[in-house]
């Protein structure tokens, strides 16, 4: 009698417990309890097998006594993966607690409050394999999608790090173009002298070259102009540099319009 009430005066006591007192979640106190009872077989086997081998009850008890080293192992091993498991959400908690609830469940219904395991009652018997199974489809299915979205995710998060990368290049790019222009203009007013005493001289071929040359340095801190778009510029001026250190042939031909629907990150 007493170990049919073992769930009213256990479980339900250590449910309110877990509830009420240390503010659990109902649903994760009913797995936690159930996944505990799940794992109480373990000891229970090893007891059954020295009781089968050496005849003596003694002994099986003492075996049974191995469930605190099992304890000691989960705890160890897997107390914060089951921990971490338990703040899911309650399709994941739903998976993570059926299996021990559908072993919980026969194991009173067929042990406990019948005899229905000893009577040979072969569809009975072929119950919980058969749950298994089912459970097992369905962890493989959620896993394989569970595990498609971390892949999509993983990589959505790689090509935002190379859109940053990519963005920071161009900035950096864009700063030093800034740099040479203000220094160019700082040095402008030598320039206007430098042409005012060329020309007063009447050494109008020396200014000519002079201007040559101030032309080429002008070119050569000013953006790539190949459309209208100031950031697509900014990206082929950065690669444009890149190919003039590899000594590389670099041909753009792109229409891209100065407003778009994206934002600069997603152009870059």
């Amino acid at each position: 009698m007493c170990e049919k009430l073992y769930p009213v005066l256990t479980h339900l006591p250590l449910l309110l417990l877990l509830v009420l007192y240390f503010h659990v979640h109902a649903g994760q106190a009913v797995i936690s309890i159930m996944i505990s009872y799940f794992c109480c077989q373990p000891p229970w086997m090893i007891a059954l097998a020295v009781q089968y081998f050496t005849g003596s009850s003694t002994a099986s008890i003492l075996a049974h006594t191995t469930s605190l080293l099992v304890f000691y192992l989960l705890y160890f091993h897997t107390g914060d993966i089951v921990a971490s498991l338990l703040q899911e959400s309650r399709k994941s908690l739903l998976l993570f607690g059926i299996l021990p609830a559908c072993y919980y469940i026969f194991d009173y219904v067929t042990t406990v409050y019948t005899n229905l395991l000893y009577d040979s009652f072969t569809v009975l018997a072929e119950f919980l394999p058969t749950v298994m199974v089912l459970f097992y489809i369905v962890f493989i299915a959620l896993y394989h999608k569970q595990t498609q979205s971390a892949n999509q995710l993983e990589m959505d998060n790689l090509i935002l790090s190379t859109q940053s990368q990519q963005a920071a290049k161009v900035i950096e790019n864009l700063r030093e173009t800034q740099q040479q222009a203000i220094r160019y203009r700082h040095d402008l007013r030598h320039h206007v002298s430098f042409l005012k005493n060329c020309l007063e001289a009447g050494q109008t071929q020396k200014a000519i070259d002079y201007l040559s040359q101030v032309q080429d340095d002008i070119e050569a801190i000013t953006p790539l102009q190949i459309c209208t778009n100031e950031t697509a510029n900014l990206i082929f001026s950065s690669f444009m540099e890149k190919t003039k250190q590899k000594d590389v042939s670099f041909h753009v031909n792109a229409q891209i319009p100065s407003v778009l629907h994206v934002s600069d990150t997603d152009l870059c």
